[in-house]
């Protein structure tokens, strides 16, 4: 079995920290300006064929990676609060679970 060396994760200063919470928070209401969270939720498909059809869905991935990103740096970051952290993940989940993800066929709203 092989060694594996802990990966080393650069900690940004404080300041720095501030300014990609700023970041991701700016990225979170945009999204929510830009896609309403209600009519994403409400969408049903029944195939892949379906989803990657439907436009609405579709638009809003195209808006997560920036997102994703920005929330896996800050999740490395030691120094952030846990009320912080907590606070940017359950604003992640709300978003991430009104584009939904395919599961069996269907599209899962459902927060995991």
């Amino acid at each position: 079995m092989e060694d594996y060396l802990p990966i080393e994760v650069e900690q940004l200063s404080p300041e720095q920290c501030a300014e990609k919470i700023q970041e991701l928070e700016a990225l979170y209401t945009s999204f929510e300006q830009t896609h309403n969270l209600d009519v994403l939720n409400a969408i049903q498909v029944h195939t892949p064929e379906e989803a990657f059809a439907n436009d609405v869905r579709e638009a809003a991935k195209k808006d997560l990676p920036a997102i994703v990103s920005l929330k896996n740096l800050l999740d490395t970051q030691s120094q952030i609060p846990g009320d912080v952290v907590q606070k940017l993940h359950t604003r992640y989940q709300r978003i991430q679970a009104a584009v939904g993800v395919l599961h069996n066929d269907q599209l899962d709203h459902s927060l995991r």
